[in-house]
């Protein structure tokens, strides 16, 4: 492949020139650019007639400015001359000269239209490589110094691309420990005013806080984004020559994208990350197509956290675009990613099977892959494989299919001890939160399921391991530190150790544990008496607080209605059954106000203007209609008159946070059970 390449410009098209040029850079061939004034001294004339010389190709930029220069015009005739192979580029639409028109009136021209990137495609048919490549991420780190000059850096970059390479096939922990050494030389390397030698450490860095955050090294990860980000933003406003360099654009982009991810899937700061991984989408839109693959994982993981936000339609679509986009670049190693998303947002709108099937599919493609990618996918393909058969057990459970629902049990179990193995080999410290968080879950069913069969001693034994994986989860996500090293999943696993001792009949085990996760909740997420709680910044909003407050009223308001279902029909409504009643209000009130951060007014460019659906509600539907199902009518009344409205005011709660307490939402209850309707019974 010819590597020598002059190119015959106009300093007015310098931006579409050097856009060219890093394409070709990235590539692997090797340009001569005049990158000074042309003033025709003699000793610089003499350095362009010895570049033409010994040059493979002749690069003619085309426009209404070249074809008016005297020292484009020059190149050209020289070129002609010596005989060199001439390669022109159309930039406008413009009359040529007859006596630079002629020589080239018989070769392959490329037209710089709107579709750079297939412009760039015919332009290597033309140079002689007519293969799409695909360049290795130690080329591009080579390539950015490629015009610098600088040898003296060689051993550095190598040092960075095994950097690069460790984290590409998952092996954070050691990136993290080598990569600390590697980027102390780059720092000394670094010139504010060279963006050669900053886009290698910015280049670096990114991977570097790839490696850091999946380590579980969330601050330090943070902090290198940020100053990253904000070092970047200050070299696109004091150098033109960024904007025609797509490896800037990669580099900022993919900070933005980390950042999203780390608000995500850290911190559960959802609002955070949606405006992240929108700010990282336009700018690896600005660098052009050859960063589809980062597109892709932008748009998957966006579709991920308005899976979690319950949005099905759009989560959907931006997990099926960021799939389409790897399909398109052909990366058939990350194809699995999309799978796997698909998978997750599935369970999260009660589709277990479809989500066993994509998962399926995700874990072959990994397993083929893992000697490039190494076992991260693997991990996560299990990992979601195994939620899958968890809910498909619940929900198609009955009396009549234990023995198959304990085999599926130990199915999931194996293969979650897999996944452990994959996240232990490669480091990433939330993936194993979720692994023994999910083996609490499975040994919690396990035990359940084992109660029901009559085998009591083996079902005391799956709470005890139940308990002790739900341990191990609450230490990770607790962290050594002071405060919450995982501050929601900390609560979140907190309500799953309650939900054992709960469906074991110790309720004052599961009680200390409620409050425990409650009294870590800061005040300002929690419904106040009397008083109109302030609303919370959008930077210091973490509104999975909300979602993890609905679960742990929810589980409460369980916890008192079901001492009282014990066989009669009708009830009164005693006092504890109003208490169940009014936890079940206020953790409905805790899931709307989780739902409507998303709609508020002044995001609204951030989220779709439809209300998401989320499976916790059904949950809830379900035992608002077993506490109401027993009442006599002067109790639903009540219920109405009295009960609501004063949790309504005392709580300043919105409708629009209780719409399964309505009329139609109580009517619709009531109608299925068989009741007279409260809008005729009152």
């Amino acid at each position: 492949m010819s590597k020598d390449i002059f190119i015959s410009y106009a300093r007015k098209d310098t931006r579409i020139v050097n856009r060219t040029i890093n394409e070709l850079v990235k590539y692997g061939y090797e340009v001569w650019i005049d990158t000074r004034s042309i003033q025709g001294g003699a000793l610089w004339q003499e350095d362009i007639n010895k570049a033409i010389e010994n040059c493979n190709i002749f690069l003619f930029f085309v426009s209404s400015h070249s074809i008016k220069s005297a020292n484009v015009r020059h190149e050209f005739h020289l070129a002609v001359e010596k005989n060199k192979k001439i390669v022109p580029i159309l930039l406008e639409e413009t009359r040529i000269p007859e006596d630079m028109r002629y020589p080239i009136m018989e070769i392959q021209w490329i037209k710089l239209d709107d579709d750079f990137h297939d412009a760039i495609k015919r332009l290597f048919v033309a140079l002689g490589n007519n293969r799409e490549a695909k360049p290795l991420k130690q080329d591009k780190v080579k390539n950015i110094l490629s015009l610098s000059g600088d040898k003296g850096v060689e051993d550095l970059i190598q040092a960075v691309e095994k950097i690069i390479n460790l984290v590409s096939s998952s092996q954070y922990t050691r990136a993290v420990t080598e990569g600390a050494r590697v980027r102390e030389r780059l720092i000394k390397l670094t010139e504010p005013n060279n963006l050669d030698r900053s886009l290698l450490q910015g280049g670096f860095d990114v991977w570097y806080a790839h490696a850091l955050m999946y380590a579980g090294n969330t601050d330090s990860a943070m902090t290198l984004l940020t100053n990253l980000i904000n070092k970047f933003e200050k070299l696109f406003s004091s150098n033109s020559n960024v904007e025609a360099n797509p490896r800037f654009f990669e580099i900022l982009g993919r900070a933005h994208n980390h950042l999203g991810y780390i608000n995500w899937m850290n911190l559960a700061h959802y609002e955070v990350a949606l405006s992240e991984f929108q700010k990282s989408i336009k700018i690896l839109q600005l660098g052009g197509k050859g960063l589809k693959r980062e597109l892709a994982t932008a748009y998957d993981n966006m579709g991920r956290v308005y899976a979690q936000l319950g949005f099905q339609p759009r989560a959907v679509l931006l997990i099926e675009h960021g799939k389409q986009l790897r399909e398109q670049s052909n990366d058939w190693d990350r194809l699995g990613l999309s799978l796997t998303s698909n998978a997750i947002a599935y369970l999260g709108f009660g589709q277990p099977h479809q989500a066993l099937q994509s998962s399926e599919t995700a874990f072959t493609i990994f397993k083929q892959k893992s000697s490039v990618i190494g076992e991260r996918g693997i991990g996560l393909a299990l990992l979601t494989k195994a939620q899958s058969i968890r809910n498909i057990i619940l929900q198609a459970y009955n009396v009549n299919q234990v023995g198959w629902s304990l085999r599926h049990i130990e199915m999931a179990l194996k293969i979650l001890r897999r996944a452990e193995k994959a996240f232990l080999h490669v480091g990433e410290e939330v993936r194993l939160f979720q692994v023994y968080n999910e083996l609490g879950c499975i040994y919690r069913e396990r035990a359940t399921l084992l109660k029901q069969a009559g085998d009591t001693d083996k079902a005391f034994g799956s709470v005890d391991l139940a308990i002790q994986f739900l341990g191990e989860s609450i230490r990770i996500a607790k962290g050594n530190a002071k405060g919450y090293k995982y501050h929601a999943y900390f609560i979140d696993a907190c309500e799953d150790m309650a939900q054992v001792y709960f469906i074991n009949g110790n309720n004052k085990k599961a009680k200390e544990w409620l409050e425990q996760a409650e009294q870590t909740i800061p005040r300002g997420y929690k419904l106040t008496n009397g008083k109109i709680s302030k609303e919370i910044l959008v930077n210091k909003c973490y509104e999975e607080f909300w979602q993890q407050l609905g679960k742990i009223y929810f589980l409460r308001g369980q916890m008192i209605s079901d001492l009282f279902f014990a066989g009669q029909r009708k009830k009164n409504l005693s006092p504890s059954l109003q208490s169940a009643v009014e936890n079940y209000v206020i953790a409905a009130s805790y899931f709307g106000r989780f739902m409507e951060r998303p709609l508020n007014s002044n995001n609204m460019h951030l989220y779709p203007r439809y209300k998401p659906n989320l499976k916790n509600h059904w949950k809830l539907a379900s035992n608002i209609y077993n506490v109401l199902s027993v009442l006599e009518l002067e109790d639903l009344k009540m219920v109405k008159q009295q009960i609501l409205p004063r949790l309504y005011s005392h709580y300043h709660l919105k409708p629009s946070w209780l719409e399964l307490f309505n009329e139609d939402g109580l009517d619709f209850l009531l109608t299925i059970s068989g009741i007279s309707t409260l809008q005729e019974a009152i």
